[in-house]
């Protein structure tokens, strides 16, 4: 066992440095398809370095990162981070870049193994007993709102009061920008 899981962190390892940095240079051709499948961080290092490599203000880090978070679920996946990270500029160039939410942040609290939301999934625990997942989807609602969020719904099995299991769904509302829990139903 202690021999597969050497040989496992070797090979981890071997990949994590053949692979690169997760720089603007190395991945601006990557396509919208392909980066939704990079490594948690990954976005967020390219764009911290795209803001580096263009000279502008570090304080646009994290509106660079969110506007190529959201981009990177909005937009064909055939389009490059370098296109994204240009449109990005733009709306830098003509102050709006702060008007974008970071989906691939938001998307990061589900689980990849069941699909679903760690955080509501933790409220669900604290209030019912015998709880089984069964289904999370989610819907984002970044305009026409006051407050940008994101609605999750999730369906799953419960004992009552009676010992009976039951299906029931709890949908939870998630601020876009901060990841703000602010209504539970």
């Amino acid at each position: 066992m202690k021999k597969t899981v050497f040989g496992l962190l070797v090979i981890g390892l071997y990949f994590l440095g053949c692979s690169g940095k997760a720089t603007y240079e190395n991945y601006k051709d990557t396509t919208i398809k392909e980066a939704k499948e990079l490594p948690a961080g990954s976005l967020k290092l390219i764009a911290i370095d795209y803001v580096k490599t263009n000279n502008l203000p570090a304080d646009t880090n994290n509106d660079f990162y969110s506007c190529l978070g959201e981009m990177v679920y909005a937009k064909a996946d055939n389009l490059t981070i370098g296109k994204m990270l240009e449109w990005c500029k733009i709306d830098y160039d003509q102050g709006k870049l702060s008007e974008h939410y970071n989906t691939a942040d938001l998307l990061s609290d589900f689980s990849p193994y069941d699909g679903s939301h760690r955080k509501l999934e933790k409220i669900i625990k604290k209030q019912v007993s015998n709880y089984s997942h069964q289904k999370t989807t989610y819907r984002l609602v970044y305009h026409g709102t006051p407050r940008p969020y994101m609605l999750v719904r999730t369906t799953f099995k419960a004992t009552n009061q009676f010992g009976a299991l039951v299906t029931l769904t709890m949908n939870a509302k998630f601020d876009a920008k901060t990841k703000e829990l602010f209504e539970l139903k």
